[in-house]
Formats: C-alpha cells, structure tokens, sequence
C-alpha cells in the first residue's frame, strides 16, 4: 500500500503544483488546505491528489484533519510535507526514509527528519542560507532531541499517541518541535536522515536575502520574519511554550523521563 504523504496548503497554488509533480508513485498525496483559498485546491484535484476540505486553519489543525481521514492507518508511518518542499530524489526518497525507520527500535513510536536545502532566491542567498541550516543540521544531529523540522516521517505507532496527536492544540510556530516532543513523550525515538536521498528542496523566499540582511540588520531581520509568521497565525494559535506543561504531563502519563528543553519563539 502507497505511503500517505500529508500536505497542509495554506495558499500554495504557486507550489502545490511543482511539489505533486516531484513525488514518486508509491506515495499517496493528501492534499490539505487550511487558510484563505485561492488555485491549490483546483491544481491538487488536477494533479490527482486526494483534497480533504473542512479543515480549520492551522498546520496542526491539517494535520489533524489529516489523521483523522487516515483513521487505523495513522498508526502506521506517513509522511509530513509542507506545500512548497519536494524531494530531491524522488525515486530514493521514500525508501530512503522507511529504512531510516527501520533501524530504529519500531517497538515504539518514532520520527525521522528530512534535511532540506533552499530554492528560489537569488544564488548569493541561497548559498549563504543554506549554510546556515546545515551548520544546524550537522549540530543537531548527534543530538536529535534538539532541533526540529517540518517535513518529516512520522509513526505515531499506537492509537494512545494517535489520539494525544489529535489533542494538541493550534501551535505556530514550533508546530515541529510539538510533534517531536509528543512522540519523544511517548517513549518513541527521533532521527535525521544525512544522505543525499533523503534531501529535500525547499522554497526561501520567505527570508530577506543576504544583501538584505546586511542592509536592514540582523534584529530588523527578526522582526520581519516575525511579521511573516504572525500574518499566518490562525486564531487560536498559541505559543510552544504555553502547551509545554501540558506536553509534560503527557510525558508523565506514559512514564517518560524526558528532560524539558527551553525554546523560544518569535510569535507574541
């Protein structure tokens, strides 16, 4: 059976296109909107995606949407993509995740994370960007428990980590590091995939450029990324830190011992 690969779009119509196009056949694209509409619920539906409508706004809340049509089979690994990420070997790329899986203990639940690299800005920016991320990948990798990122394989594993899934509440930012501290909460285990076939291609331009950023400086720089986030939180959204008691104790109820990480965020 085809691996479910579920894809929150809030707005992507210049992506969701290219993105569908990259995924290999023996994955099944859902499609989830979940903000304003515009093109990407008819270019899904064109490129023979499943679209799920109904969804309350919020990555978290696409998600939920999502497991929730995947009902039994959420309990088994599938993929979290963003709209505007696709892989770079498509042909590797699913294999490449399943066997990083399973050289975990699959006893318990788990998550691999997909390194990515940045596109569509300008060659100066990408290359110093992408610099950057890797710096962090390469730092974090040794340590998985620190550092998160969206797109992902995750294996919820049991319906008790299914169901907790499905009560977190609308977090953004942070969405990533929510999920991967539910499933660190549940005994599970949490890994990066290095290789090459494991690469994904990510959309930039989200971010100032590099001339920018010299331009306006490194705290302006914050600011506007904070706006960007801030403009597509939804209502109900809440900071990572508020709901890190309540993961906690989720921790507890599965007799976790995890040590709490500190994290900030830039959504006030």
């Amino acid at each position: 059976m085809a691996t479910p690969v579920l894809i929150p779009a809030r707005q992507e119509a210049e992506h969701i296109g290219r993105t569908l196009e990259a995924l290999p056949r023996d994955v099944e694209p859902i499609v989830i909107p979940n903000g304003p509409e515009d093109a990407t619920v008819r270019i899904a539906v064109e490129a023979g995606a499943t679209v799920l409508s109904g969804s309350r706004e919020g990555k978290i809340r696409a998600l939920q949407h999502g497991v929730s049509y995947l009902g039994e089979r959420a309990i088994e690994p599938f993929f979290i993509l963003d709209a505007d990420t696709r892989p770079f070997m498509p042909g590797r790329w699913v294999g490449n995740m399943l066997d990083s899986r399973g050289q975990m203990d699959t006893t318990k639940p788990g998550v691999i994370m997909s390194p990515y690299v940045f596109s569509g800005i300008d060659p100066l920016s990408m290359a110093w960007r992408n610099l950057g991320h890797w710096k962090w990948f390469i730092r974090t990798f040794h340590d998985p428990n620190h550092g998160a990122t969206g797109n992902m394989l995750l294996d919820l594993h049991t319906r008790a980590a299914r169901d907790d899934f499905m009560d977190l509440p609308n977090v953004w930012p942070k969405d990533d590091v929510a999920v991967r501290d539910l499933v660190l909460g549940h005994g599970g285990n949490v890994g990066k995939s290095f290789t090459p076939t494991a690469l994904l291609v990510t959309d930039g331009s989200r971010f100032p450029g590099f001339l920018s950023r010299l331009r306006i400086g490194s705290e302006q720089n914050q600011v506007l990324l904070a706006q960007s986030y801030i403009e597509e939180a939804p209502a109900d959204s809440v900071r990572y830190e508020t709901v890190e008691r309540e993961l906690a104790n989720i921790w507890a109820s599965h007799s976790s011992q995890i040590e709490l990480v500190e994290h900030t965020t830039v959504l006030v």
